[in-house]
């Protein structure tokens, strides 16, 4: 009894296979007859709908010995066919498929079931059995036709006993699919994307509502381009946490039913495009568009996806120097940082910042420079005059920085440090930044502590000066002094202290 119960099990388990039939072969009363298996496969399945059941008889009126099946499955997204069968147990099973050219092959009872060394099952002569199968294919299947063929074998070889073949029509609902951008940044421009209607087997009072919510959500503008080539808004309707807006919800075709009808074979796109308010936060938008039908609005399909919203770049940038006071025609080292704001002073790397010099009240461009890795810059510039310096970038304005120049006197000596009443001594020295016409002063300290001018000079065109000057009675301090310009500070020289006698 209990191998009785196995050789069905197994029996029934090598049927169980889409498509698989076996025509008998008219025999002779001498000949054994073939084993028939009669298959009532769908003729037509819908993508996405619920598995279509159907079933099959075997039947071996002279029994079979190894014997196995090979079923192919061919055409329009036979990866997305999913055949079941319903076990000695009554429980139902999926079928494993193999990939082939073109679709997928079940293979089954290819074993040794009977343990004798050869690929395949037997059952005992008189053996019939029913089984149940069911057949579904994935919603996002294409239109078109599955060709099947089933075919009964025997051994190791395969040796074909008897083939059945057909055809399914898969018929699908309309889909509408949306290339929805992935980031929008809030206040920046309508991004654009499109949608794509496709009704294969036409449809009939189809619409399409579209949820978004989340961050923002209420912050977003979505227009379409009408048939006239107009961008118009899309009324929204508030739902929790965002809200819905419909395309193709009013009575299109005047049927009475909401929606619009379409022929088979229908395509059609259309131009979309979103924006985020400016000063909307920073967040994830999660959009679900399902294209519905009637008014009850019941789902044929349904597409998702979410939309990164992404605060524009804040740039900041700061700048300065270490030195704020230095002698006309040194070099001075300007720096500073380009950072986002808006994105935890993240660094804006190969920006260009602009360094523009101010020297009386007259605007130049004093040298450019791009941002590195982590946003910084530098330039180095000769001070030829005292002005103020600030960087731009984009919109993005530093305060100024004030660099004062001085002229400078250098090499000042005095012809003597004592000399008799009467004599004249000498001072000499150069004046670096020189300005056409340099004046240079001798002064003179008083008993009050102030600077009184004895006397001036005007510097040559290198700079070079000398002033010879009869000086009063006693010991007295002197210095020479170049006088402030409208764009240089001037200086004064170390204290030459002078007897006179």
């Amino acid at each position: 009894m209990k191998n009785s119960v196995l050789t069905r099990s197994i029996a029934v388990a090598a049927v169980a296979t889409l498509g698989l039939g076996v025509s008998a072969t008219a025999a002779n009363a001498a000949d054994a007859v073939a084993p028939s298996f009669d298959l009532a496969v769908p003729t037509t399945l819908h993508a996405g709908a619920s598995a279509t059941p159907f079933a099959g008889h075997l039947s071996t009126p002279d029994g079979a010995q190894d014997i196995w099946v090979r079923t192919s499955i061919t055409g329009a997204d036979a990866d997305d066919v999913h055949v079941e069968w319903k076990d000695a147990q009554g429980t139902w099973a999926a079928m494993p498929t193999t990939a082939i050219d073109g679709g997928i092959q079940v293979t089954f009872g290819d074993g040794d079931a009977d343990a004798n060394g050869v690929k395949g099952f037997s059952t005992p002569a008189g053996y019939t059995a029913d089984t149940d199968f069911r057949i579904a294919v994935d919603h996002d299947a294409a239109h078109g036709n599955l060709a099947w063929t089933s075919e009964l074998v025997t051994g190791d070889a395969g040796t074909v006993v008897g083939s059945e073949s057909g055809t399914v029509a898969i018929t699908a609902d309309p889909t509408f699919t949306m290339d929805v951008p992935s980031t929008l940044v809030t206040g920046a421009a309508t991004t654009g994307f499109t949608g794509h209607l496709s009704a294969p087997d036409g449809a009939q009072d189809i619409w399409v509502r579209t949820s978004i919510t989340g961050a923002a959500a209420d912050a977003v503008t979505v227009e379409w381009k009408d048939a006239a080539g107009t961008w118009a808004e899309m009324p929204k309707t508030a739902v929790g946490g965002g809200f819905q807006t419909g395309f193709g919800d009013g009575d299109a075709d005047a049927n009475g039913v909401r929606g619009f009808s379409v022929p088979a074979g229908y395509t059609a796109d259309t131009d979309f495009r979103i924006k985020v308010a400016a000063g909307a936060p920073a967040g994830t938008l999660t959009w679900v568009s399902e294209l519905v039908t009637g008014d009850a609005g019941t789902v044929l399909r349904s597409t998702s996806g979410s939309v990164d919203v992404d605060l524009p770049v804040a740039a900041k940038a700061a700048f300065g120097t270490k030195a704020t006071a230095v002698v006309v025609g040194k070099q001075v080292r300007f720096s500073g940082t380009l950072l986002d704001a808006n994105h935890a002073d993240a660094p804006l790397a190969g920006r260009t910042v602009t360094v523009y010099r101010e020297i009386a009240g007259v605007v130049t461009v004093a040298d450019t420079a791009t941002t590195d890795e982590h946003g910084a810059f530098a330039v180095t510039l000769p001070a030829t005059a005292t002005a103020s310096y600030w960087a731009e970038s984009g919109d993005q304005v530093t305060d100024k920085v004030e660099v004062r120049a001085a002229k400078q006197l250098s090499s000042v000596s005095a012809s003597a440090k004592r000399v008799a009443k009467g004599k004249k001594v000498r001072f000499t020295g150069v004046v670096i930044g020189s300005e056409k016409g340099q004046v240079v002063q001798l002064q003179k300290l008083r008993a009050n502590g102030t600077w009184k001018t004895v006397t001036t000079t005007v510097a040559n065109r290198a700079g070079a000066f000398k002033i010879a000057s009869a000086l009063p009675m006693g010991t007295k301090s002197y210095r020479l002094a170049v006088p402030t310009s409208t764009v240089l500070d001037g200086d004064t020289s170390r204290v030459l202290v002078i007897t006179v006698k």
